[in-house]
Order: structure tokens, then sequence, then C-alpha cells
């Protein structure tokens, strides 16, 4: 567990010199989170779909949120998202260093990128996950199930969960405008 003095920030990546960083951390995470969950086939397929030049490519796009959460200095989580298509905006990659997990720094990483996603006029944001503990999760970060996919990619079950951006409270503050108040204190997720 991290000590509470320390200071947290979020930052959405917006410079193509940011994916070396962006790619190191989330391969460290794919090999220490996700080992387990996917065989050696499908690793492989995210190591080489997320390289270095398609993050570079993904961050350079202003409508697609790639976004960190950051210990002072050093990455801890990251959220990786694509362009809205519809309005409809997906997220690929959260994750959360195992160190700093259990927080609810991974709930407000979900906050900033919602008010991000909705700033750039996605009306809907939905992910894919795999197993029943990210499906807690993410409902506690107000996200709803839509639907579940018996042997889908990689032959898993997925669980689809969404958030409509209209039900985001508009008094509610991203962290980052937390931050700013100087108010950084777990509150309503949304």
């Amino acid at each position: 567990m991290v000590a509470d003095s320390r200071h947290f920030s979020f930052r959405r990546f917006r410079h193509a010199e940011d994916a070396e960083m962006v790619c190191r951390f989330f391969l460290q995470m794919l090999d220490q989170q996700f080992s387990s969950t996917f065989t050696a086939q499908a690793l492989d397929s995210y190591r080489r779909k997320y390289s270095e030049s398609n993050m570079s490519e993904r961050i350079a796009q202003s409508n697609v949120v790639i976004a960190g959460l950051f210990d002072d200095d050093k990455l801890i989580g990251l959220v990786i998202g694509g362009a809205p298509n519809g309005g409809v905006a997906s997220l690929d990659w959260v994750v959360v260093a195992p160190d700093y997990q259990g927080q609810g720094l991974g709930q407000k990483l979900m906050r900033f990128c919602f008010h991000e996603y909705a700033a750039v006029g996605a009306h809907k944001i939905l992910l894919y996950t795999e197993t029943e503990n990210a499906k807690r999760f993410y409902e506690k970060c107000g996200m709803a199930l839509e639907g579940v996919h018996p042997n889908h990619w990689w032959g898993l079950t997925h669980y689809c969960l969404a958030i409509q951006t209209r039900y985001l409270d508009p008094l509610s503050e991203s962290p980052a405008q937390e931050e700013e108040s100087g108010d950084n204190k777990d509150g309503p997720l949304l």
C-alpha cells in the first residue's frame, strides 16, 4: 500500500513522444496482470497491436483518450481508449499498478476518462472485460452491464459495460479539476 502523502495527478497523453512511456508501462502491466487471463497467443497479439508506432498514431488523434495516472512523475495507471464512432467511445485497457490498487485511484482514473470523452463529444463509453472482479469494479465506476458474450475473443466470456455521458453529474469535477481546486478526496464517482 502506498502512503497517503503522495501527490497523484492525471494527464492525457497528447504527444507522439509519450508513446514510448505508454507502451513500456502497458507491456509491463500486460505481463504482470493478464498473463493468467490470456493465452500466450493473445498476449503476443496485444503486444503487436499496442506497439510504440501504433500508440504514437493513436495519441496523435485528438478524439482518442489515452490518459495516465501519476504518482509525482511515475506512471502508475493507464487508460487506452479508441476514437468515438457514431458518438460511442470504447476503452480498450484500464490498468493500475498492483501497489496502487485498492485506494480508489482506478475509479478516479475512470472518472477522468469519462469527462475527457464527454469533452470530445462521446455520448456513450463502453468496454469489454473478462473477469467478474473487473465487472464489479466498472459497475462501481457507474457503468452498467449491457451484455454477456460467451466464448468471445480468445474463447473467453466477455462482459460489455457502458455509461451514457449524459448521466455524468455536471457538478462532479474530473479528478484533474479536483486537484486544481485542492479537493482531491474520494467522493461521489460521477
